[in-house]
């Protein structure tokens, strides 16, 4: 089902939707929740996969509590889907493959930055930046060893259609000893 709203989503789009973007939120070692969008990479029967600097505050969120939820919002087709589970860390060859996937600018930028670290003087950045496309000029780039992917094994999927009228349409799908239970939610 969430293939099938996933592909809607993407055939519906506009400039201005984004129907990979996904709301992942977390707790860190503190007890303290943050939520953040991230690009959805893949989707399968294990579960959804999103790719981050793993030295990151989500990346240490989830390897002090891997516990997370996942919501997309396709506000141009009028759908949610809410996710809730347990994210665990895809293997170095599948991060690999995302990471040579993603355009050459983002690849350097992602030896450049230190997703989420405090940045005093903005050139200090772009010197990074300049030093690493020296680095990788004409060749390849790599994957850091900081940057990889989790993918969030659901126990808890929940799509929502809204209706003008408020009475939403609700169905939930709950992981449990010898499979999935499906049931309907009062909007």
């Amino acid at each position: 089902m969430f293939r099938e709203w996933w592909a809607a989503a993407r055939r519906a789009g506009t400039p201005l939707a984004h129907p990979d973007a996904v709301c992942v939120s977390t707790v860190d070692e503190h007890g303290v929740p943050d939520g953040r969008f991230v690009e959805l990479k893949a989707v399968s029967d294990g579960g959804f996969v999103f790719c981050t600097d793993l030295d990151s505050p989500k990346g240490r969120a989830l390897t002090a509590n891997p516990g997370v939820a996942l919501t997309f919002w396709w506000d141009h087709v009028g759908r949610q889907v809410r996710v809730v589970g347990r994210a665990e860390r895809i293997a170095d060859a599948e991060a690999d493959a995302f990471f040579r996937a993603r355009p050459r600018d983002a690849r350097l930028a992602s030896w450049a930055s230190r997703q989420s670290a405090p940045l005093g003087d903005p050139r200090e950045l772009a010197l990074r930046l300049a030093e690493v496309e020296r680095r990788f000029a004409g060749g390849d780039v790599p994957r850091p060893e900081r940057w990889g992917g989790f993918r969030v094994v659901p126990s808890r999927v929940e799509f929502l259609t809204f209706s003008a009228s408020r009475m939403h349409e609700r169905v939930v799908f709950e992981r449990r000893e010898g499979g999935w239970v499906r049931h309907a939610l009062q909007p």
